[in-house]
């Protein structure tokens, strides 16, 4: 029963994250602010900035700058996606530059790591949630889900790249209701973190999930 709850409660946490744009037009002005590096965040798919605004508080708190990508659109081609992306890490001159990213948006980051010439600027790469091995979800035919079936082209492309996986802090819930089966959360020369929580979008406005975040990245 508590799992039901805990799903219950999910779905309400996505249907709060497609208000949030309306009620916030832009994204803090404190994020333009810190000294410790950039992060760029990288949203999921039917997502924007504002379902990761408490991770880039907590990011922003520990003394880094705050990116979001310009004219995001979740449902994009990956490829796009990582063209917008290459462009936001082009303007920045600094050294420290971490990707932090849920669902899609993880494919989105390792693409990058393993097909950007930029790929070098980019310390580490926190992926939260991320179908790394695809999702049964990618079956479906809209909104380049096909994207994330687990012999898409693209999950293909980045898989046969290990390498990169090495930059990569993997964190994903003990249960996923997106990401099936759960297994394809898991990456091989990552560093793996399991959270203790039910919900592929409620890790996202977790403690536990911002403990471990200050744990890696202080």
């Amino acid at each position: 029963m508590s799992t039901l709850f805990d799903l219950i409660k999910e779905y309400a946490l996505i249907g709060y994250f497609k208000i949030l744009p309306f009620v916030h037009k832009t994204t803090p002005d404190a994020w333009n602010h810190g000294d410790k590096g950039d992060v760029v965040l990288i949203p999921g798919l039917h997502e924007t900035a504002f379902s990761l605004l408490k991770v880039g508080n907590v990011l922003n708190v520990l003394g880094y700058r705050i990116h979001t990508i310009p004219d995001f659109s979740s449902i994009a081609p990956v490829q796009k996606i990582h063209e917008r992306l290459e462009n936001v890490v082009k303007s920045l001159d600094g050294e420290e530059i971490i990707l932090v990213s849920h669902s899609k948006g993880g494919v989105v980051a390792r693409y990058f790591l393993t097909q950007s010439p930029l790929a070098d600027r980019v310390k580490s790469a926190v992926t939260i949630s991320a179908p790394h091995h695809g999702s049964l979800f990618g079956k479906l035919q809209y909104h380049n889900l096909h994207e994330l079936d687990h012999n898409s082209e693209v999950l293909m492309t980045i898989n046969d790249s290990p390498d990169h996986a090495k930059k990569i802090i993997n964190i994903y819930p003990r249960l996923d209701n997106h990401v099936l089966p759960n297994r394809n959360l898991l990456l091989d020369g990552a560093k793996n973190i399991e959270i203790d929580i039910v919900g592929h979008t409620r890790i996202l406005a977790s403690d536990k999930l911002f403990d471990e975040l200050i744990r890696v990245l202080k």
